[in-house]
């Protein structure tokens, strides 16, 4: 008899921690009800205080938009960094086949903190290249959509230091949406993921909303931006705004800057996960390349500079020809030291807290580079797509003169 009792008390303690595992596993799989995912639960009503954003230092991290399945760490290790920044696109794996934690983005993001690393995720929204309209609060569409957000974040939750919900939601959204209905879904969607943070008091992440674009343009201070503005000063679940600002003139930075610290709380802070000189960058496609560039490297004198550029991302350059190429570029050379310039517009405003610079090159493989592209392959701290590999060191070389200015402020 005791034989047997210890036998069924052993199977008892053994069935228990099975079901103890089980219920605690990240597994994206075990489904997630409706009614946790959408309680009637509302969020904190306190202020987000368990984060003192205040005590944290400015920084300059690296931003790899989609490309967190190019993580290199051998590269991230070159620049000095330790803040890394990306997005997820939530429809690309809303779709996928594959489940969550076999994504090869979820997985290489997850392996950022583990060396090191601090972390700001963006969940990216594309309604408009889906040719979707924004689903009601009380919809089918959006009860689904954040059932599978709650998995989402089950995944990424205890690997993130900064969370923005959404990536750029008033380009991302259909033009005619763009109005009180873009508001009132952000809005919604905060509060899902503030109940999930509730439902997470051992890991409180700072959550922020954007990001905004072009705000030192008055055509993009909307009335639909002033609101979902207001929505991020009253609530006190909220940490701070994300924007970005890819400009042509320097007085654009201070300037975005400016317009958004008149709209949120002391205490809250403004991230800037994507910056860059784009813009200005694009208005020289047309010019044609430089007189001594060509005559140097034999290099048809006709050409303009966006022919170079896709011949360049067609056959990737010697370093010392793309080199060449920029510094005899005035509108270039006379830009590169532009992250210290931006960098120190920036800390100049006491609500900044980071800013994220792309850290790689990308373009379509199997796609010609225009007059009329958006020349960010410009933007990258490494030219991993218009210069050959360093084939010595078996690694990817830094692009023109950026680097250096970015690893001074890591010190």
């Amino acid at each position: 008899m005791k034989i047997r009792h210890c036998i069924k008390k052993r199977i008892s303690i053994f069935v228990v921690v099975l079901l103890f595992v089980i219920s605690c596993s990240g597994n994206d799989m075990l489904p997630v009800t409706e009614e946790q995912a959408l309680s009637e639960k509302p969020a904190r009503n306190i202020p987000f205080d368990t984060v003192d954003l205040s005590t944290w230092s400015m920084a300059l991290g690296v931003n790899y938009n989609e490309q967190l399945q190019f993580i290199n760490f051998n590269d991230l290790r070159r620049t000095k960094t330790t803040w890394v920044r990306g997005f997820i696109d939530f429809f690309q794996l809303y779709d996928s086949t594959k489940g969550l934690h076999s994504d090869e983005r979820i997985k290489d993001y997850l392996s950022l903190q583990k060396e090191g690393y601090k972390t700001i995720l963006n969940i990216k929204w594309n309604f408009r290249e889906r040719n979707e309209s924004l689903p009601a609060e009380n919809s089918t569409d959006f009860k689904a959509y954040m059932i599978f957000l709650n998995k989402l974040l089950e995944q990424v939750w205890y690997s993130t230091d900064l969370l923005v919900i959404g990536n750029e939601p008033f380009i991302e959204t259909k033009v005619a949406e763009r109005d009180q209905r873009v508001v009132d879904f952000y809005k919604a969607v905060a509060r899902v993921v503030m109940q999930f943070r509730d439902g997470h008091p051992d890991r409180d992440v700072p959550i922020f909303v954007g990001a905004f674009n072009n705000l030192y343009e008055e055509t993009w201070q909307t009335a639909a931006v002033n609101s979902l503005l207001s929505f991020v000063e009253e609530e006190p679940g909220i940490a701070g705004i994300d924007i970005h600002i890819h400009h042509s003139e320097m007085e654009h930075i201070p300037a975005a800057l400016s317009f958004v610290s008149n709209r949120i709380r002391e205490n809250q802070k403004i991230i800037v996960t994507e910056f860059s000189l784009m813009k200005y960058w694009k208005s020289h496609l047309t010019d044609a390349v430089s007189e001594t560039f060509a005559m140097a490297w034999q290099i048809d004198p006709a050409w303009k500079n966006y022919q170079y550029i896709d011949y360049a991302l067609k056959h990737p350059r010697p370093m010392s020809e793309w080199y060449a190429f920029l510094k005899n570029s005035h509108w270039f050379e006379s830009r590169k030291h532009y992250l210290h310039e931006a960098y120190t517009l920036m800390t100049g405003n006491p609500r900044f807290l980071v800013a994220t610079y792309a850290i790689r090159q990308s373009f379509p493989y199997n796609q010609d580079f225009k007059s009329t592209s958006d020349p960010w392959i410009l933007n990258g701290l490494f030219a991993n797509r218009t210069i050959e590999q360093d084939t010595l060191l078996k690694q990817t070389q830094f692009n023109y003169s950026f680097m250096d200015n970015f690893i001074e402020f890591q010190k």
